[in-house]
């Protein structure tokens, strides 16, 4: 055998063991045949079972997605108008039809993560040669606690940060080339990410303006199909949304309590859930909720400090959306993980996030901040790719490789997700969440998983 063929081995026994170490903390759930997450009392879970239920043996894919009436209470409900983003739903169908509902679950969460690493082993590949780079910053990317955080949730769609980074990828694209062709591609992944989850598309709308060439780009056809296509799909998506929804929501916005009212340290939660899901100071690498991982941080720094090989790095087109979505991440005030931090007594303001919050549409709605962590991480790549070829040759990479993934698991069961939760399948019986809510809250209109394949949710 030759020295490449055995190198070539070699390297695909890496790939395979970081698909495995990206699962770690999901693999008891899976050899166990449990749900992985918490059997939580507030139903995200709970929810996201029923919906997957639901488009896999009640809906019919010649009728719209929308209304339905299989819920205990309230009687019907328009999924898009309560629900805002199903798109979980449809890709678990496949699963549900395979698998068997309930046994999906684990496999499915599990195929989102190895999509995660995938995607941004992608976007990391953009800015270097090496593909041994790319797998290491895929992998401290992938172990930021943020993901993990919404799988032990049961947040599915939260979880799916895989689509940040394609969108990124295919802006830059469209950004060095302007053909429709990378127009189309752009409109796609980034329609995609709205489609998935709306703080982010809203996210990309605004990186969307920064990354635009203005100086040519009335002269390339790309970024009008960009627009057209993206601008296409957010319509689409917008269209299932009861108008009388929206109406509601929109006439609320004159009851937001003033930034006077909402951000005075008196009367912190005028703010609503503002101030309780903002980015911690500990996201730079220390908090348990929403942080990145400290190697991460770490070749961040490293790659700032080192000047780039790569001239495709354009250092100010990634930093000033970093500050911008830490701004909007970290919210009025800075934040542990429990309260409002007070370094020697003084509150820590925002005085940037003030000035979005009066002057930048829809900030004064974005209620839970921390869920930018996933586009500031994917933003650091190109600096975490520079810092690790700059100080992993690839002799050094040879004999830390598999130290790395060991440290990143250890950082990641000290903050308490190695392993996630994990619960038996579910049954009337059993769902401490469901019987909470049949004793507890008879009245609340949440949405009830069926525990069984019928036509029917459970009734109590």
């Amino acid at each position: 055998m030759s020295k490449h063929s055995i190198h070539s081995w070699s390297h695909r026994f890496w790939v395979l063991g970081l698909c495995i170490v990206v699962l770690i903390p999901i693999i008891p759930a899976m050899v166990t045949g449990h749900l992985v997450g918490l059997d939580e009392r507030i139903g995200d879970r709970a929810n996201t079972l029923w919906l997957h239920w639901y488009a896999a043996h009640e809906w019919s894919w010649t009728e719209s997605f929308g209304v339905t009436d299989t819920f205990l209470y309230p009687e019907g409900v328009n999924l898009w108008a309560e629900l805002f983003n199903v798109m979980d739903a449809f890709l678990a169908v496949p699963f549900v039809w395979l698998l068997g509902w309930g046994k999906h679950y684990t496999w499915f969460v599990a195929a989102i993560v190895l999509f995660n690493f995938w995607s941004i082993k992608q976007w990391a590949t953009l800015w270097t040669r090496r593909n041994d780079v790319a797998l290491v910053a895929a992998l401290l990317w992938v172990y930021t606690s943020s993901m993990w955080t919404a799988i032990e949730m049961g947040r599915i769609l939260q979880s799916m940060v895989g689509v940040i980074p394609l969108a990124f990828w295919s802006l830059i694209q469209l950004r060095n080339n302007g053909s429709w062709q990378r127009g189309v591609l752009a409109g796609l992944c980034v329609g995609l990410v709205g489609s998935v989850y709306l703080y982010w598309g809203y996210g990309f709308l605004i990186l969307a303006i920064m990354w635009c060439p203005w100086s040519r780009v009335f002269r390339e056809i790309g970024w009008y199909v960009f627009a057209l296509t993206g601008g296409l799909i957010a319509i689409w998506n917008l269209s299932h949304i009861d108008g009388g929804y929206l109406a509601s929501q929109a006439s609320m916005q004159a009851q937001f309590p003033s930034l006077n009212e909402a951000f005075s340290p008196s009367s912190f939660d005028e703010g609503g859930a503002i101030l309780e899901t903002a980015l911690p100071i500990g996201w730079i690498g220390w908090s348990t909720k929403h942080s990145i991982s400290v190697l991460l941080l770490i070749f961040v720094l490293f790659g700032l400090l080192k000047r780039s090989d790569n001239q495709r790095l354009p250092s100010l087109v990634i930093l000033i959306p970093i500050i911008i979505f830490v701004t909007l991440g970290m919210g009025p005030y800075w934040m542990t993980d429990v309260e409002v931090w007070r370094p020697g007594g003084f509150i820590v303001h925002n005085p940037l996030y003030l000035l979005m919050y009066e002057h930048v549409p829809l900030v004064s709605r974005m209620h839970w901040p921390s869920r930018w962590l996933p586009i500031i991480s994917c933003l650091c790549i190109p600096f975490v790719v520079n810092g690790i070829g700059k100080t992993l040759t690839k002799n050094r990479m040879t004999t830390v490789r598999w130290a790395l993934p060991a440290i990143l698991i250890g950082e990641l069961y000290l903050k308490g997700f190695v392993p996630l939760s994990h619960t038996p399948l579910p049954t009337v019986d059993t769902s401490e969440c469901h019987l909470n809510l049949a004793t507890e809250k008879p009245e609340s209109p949440i949405l009830l998983i069926p525990f069984a394949y019928s036509s029917r949710a459970a009734v109590y």
